[in-house]
Protein backbone atom coordinates (compact mmCIF):
# COMPACT_ATOMS: atom_id res chain seq x y z
CA UNK A 1 0.00 0.00 0.00
CA UNK A 2 1.33 3.44 -0.94
CA UNK A 3 2.30 5.73 1.93
CA UNK A 4 -0.07 8.61 2.66
CA UNK A 5 2.72 11.15 3.18
CA UNK A 6 4.05 13.21 6.04
CA UNK A 7 1.77 14.81 8.63
CA UNK A 8 1.29 18.49 7.82
CA UNK A 9 -1.64 19.78 9.89
CA UNK A 10 -3.79 18.54 12.77
CA UNK A 11 -7.21 19.34 14.20
CA UNK A 12 -8.89 17.88 17.27
CA UNK A 13 -12.63 17.32 17.08
CA UNK A 14 -14.99 16.84 19.99
CA UNK A 15 -18.37 15.88 18.62
CA UNK A 16 -21.54 16.87 20.47
CA UNK A 17 -22.78 14.28 22.96
CA UNK A 18 -25.45 11.96 21.66
CA UNK A 19 -28.75 11.43 23.42
CA UNK A 20 -28.64 8.81 26.12
CA UNK A 21 -30.70 6.30 24.09
CA UNK A 22 -28.17 6.25 21.22
CA UNK A 23 -24.99 4.20 21.19
CA UNK A 24 -21.94 6.37 21.78
CA UNK A 25 -19.56 3.66 20.62
CA UNK A 26 -17.65 3.63 17.37
CA UNK A 27 -15.89 0.51 16.20
CA UNK A 28 -16.00 -1.12 19.62
CA UNK A 29 -14.83 1.81 21.78
CA UNK A 30 -16.48 1.69 25.18
CA UNK A 31 -15.24 4.81 27.00
CA UNK A 32 -18.23 7.21 26.86
CA UNK A 33 -16.07 10.20 27.86
CA UNK A 34 -13.69 9.89 24.92
CA UNK A 35 -15.49 8.05 22.13
CA UNK A 36 -16.55 11.37 20.58
CA UNK A 37 -13.01 12.84 20.50
CA UNK A 38 -11.00 12.53 17.28
CA UNK A 39 -7.79 13.84 15.75
CA UNK A 40 -7.74 14.54 12.01
CA UNK A 41 -4.31 14.73 10.35
CA UNK A 42 -3.75 16.21 6.88
CA UNK A 43 -0.82 14.82 4.93
CA UNK A 44 1.60 15.89 2.23
CA UNK A 45 -0.07 13.54 -0.25
CA UNK A 46 -3.61 14.85 0.24
CA UNK A 47 -4.96 12.33 2.70
CA UNK A 48 -6.96 12.93 5.85
CA UNK A 49 -6.27 10.34 8.53
CA UNK A 50 -8.82 10.12 11.30
CA UNK A 51 -7.66 8.91 14.69
CA UNK A 52 -10.01 8.21 17.57
CA UNK A 53 -9.03 8.84 21.18
CA UNK A 54 -9.68 5.50 22.83
CA UNK A 55 -8.56 6.30 26.36
CA UNK A 56 -5.96 8.05 28.39
CA UNK A 57 -3.97 6.60 31.21
CA UNK A 58 -5.21 6.78 34.76
CA UNK A 59 -4.41 9.99 36.62
CA UNK A 60 -0.79 10.21 37.60
CA UNK A 61 0.26 9.68 41.18
CA UNK A 62 1.41 12.83 43.03
CA UNK A 63 5.04 11.69 42.63
CA UNK A 64 4.62 11.03 38.88
CA UNK A 65 2.94 14.42 38.46
CA UNK A 66 5.78 16.16 40.36
CA UNK A 67 8.39 14.52 38.11
CA UNK A 68 6.40 15.44 34.98
CA UNK A 69 6.10 19.08 36.08
CA UNK A 70 9.87 19.25 36.71
CA UNK A 71 10.55 17.76 33.27
CA UNK A 72 8.17 20.24 31.59
CA UNK A 73 9.65 23.18 33.54
CA UNK A 74 13.19 22.20 32.53
CA UNK A 75 12.10 22.04 28.88
CA UNK A 76 11.00 25.69 28.98
CA UNK A 77 7.28 25.65 29.74
CA UNK A 78 5.07 24.71 32.66
CA UNK A 79 2.00 22.89 31.41
CA UNK A 80 -0.28 21.86 34.28
CA UNK A 81 -1.47 18.30 33.77
CA UNK A 82 -2.45 15.34 35.86
CA UNK A 83 -2.95 12.84 33.06
CA UNK A 84 -0.49 10.80 31.13
CA UNK A 85 -0.42 10.33 27.35
CA UNK A 86 -3.56 9.50 25.38
CA UNK A 87 -3.97 6.48 23.13
CA UNK A 88 -5.14 6.92 19.55
CA UNK A 89 -6.41 4.43 17.02
CA UNK A 90 -6.53 5.08 13.27
CA UNK A 91 -10.09 4.55 12.07
CA UNK A 92 -10.08 5.95 8.51
CA UNK A 93 -7.89 7.40 5.79
CA UNK A 94 -9.41 9.20 2.80
CA UNK A 95 -8.03 11.04 -0.20
CA UNK A 96 -9.22 14.61 0.30
CA UNK A 97 -6.96 16.73 -1.93
CA UNK A 98 -4.72 16.24 -4.93
CA UNK A 99 -1.45 16.94 -3.12
CA UNK A 100 -0.60 18.69 0.14
CA UNK A 101 -3.36 19.39 2.69
CA UNK A 102 -2.38 22.85 3.90
CA UNK A 103 -4.87 23.34 6.74
CA UNK A 104 -7.72 21.70 8.67
CA UNK A 105 -10.25 23.61 10.75
CA UNK A 106 -12.81 22.26 13.17
CA UNK A 107 -15.62 24.82 13.24
CA UNK A 108 -17.70 23.21 15.98
CA UNK A 109 -20.60 20.79 15.88
CA UNK A 110 -19.80 18.33 13.09
CA UNK A 111 -18.30 20.79 10.55
CA UNK A 112 -14.71 20.49 9.30
CA UNK A 113 -13.04 22.50 6.54
CA UNK A 114 -9.83 21.64 4.71
CA UNK A 115 -7.77 23.41 2.09
CA UNK A 116 -5.02 22.13 -0.14
CA UNK A 117 -2.35 22.91 -2.65
CA UNK A 118 -4.78 21.74 -5.36
CA UNK A 119 -6.66 25.03 -4.84
CA UNK A 120 -9.72 23.49 -3.19
CA UNK A 121 -11.42 24.52 0.01
CA UNK A 122 -13.59 21.57 1.08
CA UNK A 123 -16.33 21.42 3.68
CA UNK A 124 -17.03 18.14 5.46
CA UNK A 125 -19.62 16.76 7.84
CA UNK A 126 -18.24 14.44 10.50
CA UNK A 127 -20.47 11.38 10.89
CA UNK A 128 -20.27 9.30 14.06
CA UNK A 129 -23.07 6.83 13.56
CA UNK A 130 -21.26 3.90 15.13
CA UNK A 131 -21.67 1.86 11.93
CA UNK A 132 -18.39 0.27 10.89
CA UNK A 133 -19.10 0.44 7.16
CA UNK A 134 -19.92 4.15 7.03
CA UNK A 135 -17.27 6.73 6.26
CA UNK A 136 -16.74 9.21 9.06
CA UNK A 137 -16.30 12.23 6.76
CA UNK A 138 -18.92 13.18 4.19
CA UNK A 139 -17.94 15.80 1.63
CA UNK A 140 -20.53 18.57 1.55
CA UNK A 141 -18.96 20.96 -0.95
CA UNK A 142 -15.65 21.98 -2.51
CA UNK A 143 -14.81 25.42 -3.86
CA UNK A 144 -11.94 25.93 -6.34
CA UNK A 145 -9.98 29.08 -5.47
CA UNK A 146 -6.80 28.52 -7.49
CA UNK A 147 -7.16 30.35 -10.79
CA UNK A 148 -10.51 31.94 -9.89
CA UNK A 149 -8.87 35.36 -9.42
CA UNK A 150 -5.49 36.25 -11.01
CA UNK A 151 -2.70 36.18 -8.41
CA UNK A 152 -4.86 34.61 -5.70
CA UNK A 153 -2.77 31.46 -5.34
CA UNK A 154 -3.67 28.22 -3.61
CA UNK A 155 -5.38 28.34 -0.20
CA UNK A 156 -2.86 28.06 2.62
CA UNK A 157 -4.94 28.56 5.78
CA UNK A 158 -8.58 28.67 6.79
CA UNK A 159 -10.47 30.25 9.68
CA UNK A 160 -14.10 30.63 10.68
CA UNK A 161 -15.76 33.64 12.32
CA UNK A 162 -18.86 32.62 14.24
CA UNK A 163 -19.62 36.32 14.85
CA UNK A 164 -19.91 37.03 11.10
CA UNK A 165 -20.75 33.42 10.14
CA UNK A 166 -17.98 33.70 7.55
CA UNK A 167 -15.11 31.54 6.32
CA UNK A 168 -11.75 33.30 5.87
CA UNK A 169 -9.09 31.81 3.60
CA UNK A 170 -5.47 32.96 3.30
CA UNK A 171 -3.68 32.10 0.08
CA UNK A 172 -0.15 31.64 -1.21
CA UNK A 173 -0.68 34.82 -3.24
CA UNK A 174 -0.82 36.81 0.05
CA UNK A 175 -4.57 37.33 -0.38
CA UNK A 176 -7.38 36.92 2.12
CA UNK A 177 -10.84 36.06 0.88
Amino acid sequence: EEAVGDSICIAFIKLPNKSSNESNNLRGVSDDKLSNVFMVVGTSKGHLIIWQVVDNTKPLSPEQERKLRIKIKRSGGLVPTNYGPIRLRAVQSIEAHDGLVTDILYAGGTMIATCGKDGLVSFWDFQNSGRKSQDLLRLLRSVQLLGSIPGLGAPRSIAYSSVKDAWIVGSTGCAIC
